[in-house]
């Protein structure tokens, strides 16, 4: 049944995946992969109350499970929270430092607050274990725009249009870059 979950949410069929997911815990509600990924579910249906007490069953059984711990990162994080998505967020990746989206949670949250330090090392970190994501170049490049480092900036947005050459947003940000370096022309290209 945890398969069959799995595979309908590769193929997008959240529903289904739901229904596969809910069978299994009916037959053993202590299946901690299977409360975690409803958890998930539940969150990207932004069903924030029902998502944050799976991943709090989780940590029930699993004090140390740092996904729920990031899961919860996210529910408090969408519900606009940053104090307390920030605390379980450094908690997730206190206990499991690869966990790559629990960084570019952070960076976003640290983004947010200005403190760009903060932001640019954690993206640095999620680059480091996810180096094939535009998003998480374009996020360090907006966040290098801020703090004023152009130059590095520019560097991650073109990393971000290797990895993803027909991204609106990514070229937007390369011409806002381009005209702070005072480079008006290709700015106006791109």
């Amino acid at each position: 049944l945890e398969r069959m979950g799995d595979f309908y949410v590769k193929q997008g069929n959240l529903p289904m995946a739901f229904l596969q997911y809910d069978k299994a815990l009916r037959l053993d509600r202590n299946q901690l992969s299977i409360r975690y990924k409803m958890g998930r579910l539940f969150l990207e249906k932004g069903m924030a109350e029902e998502a944050q007490n799976e991943f709090l069953e989780v940590l029930k059984v699993n004090p140390q499970h740092a996904q729920a711990f990031e899961g919860i990162g996210w529910v408090f994080f969408k519900t606009g929270d940053l104090e307390r998505a920030e605390k379980n967020l450094q908690q997730a990746v206190a206990l499991e430092h690869t966990l790559w989206q629990a960084h570019h949670l952070l960076g976003i949250i640290y983004d947010r607050q200005q403190n760009y330090e903060g932001a640019i090392q954690q993206y640095k970190k999620a680059i480091s274990l996810n180096p094939n994501m535009a998003m998480l170049f374009n996020n360090l490049g907006m966040c290098l725009l801020l703090k004023g480092d152009y130059g590095e900036a520019l560097k991650s947005f073109l990393q971000a249009l290797k990895l993803e050459a027909s991204n609106d947003r990514v070229y937007n940000n390369l011409g806002l870059t381009l005209c702070k370096l005072g480079r008006y022309k290709e700015a106006l290209e791109v």
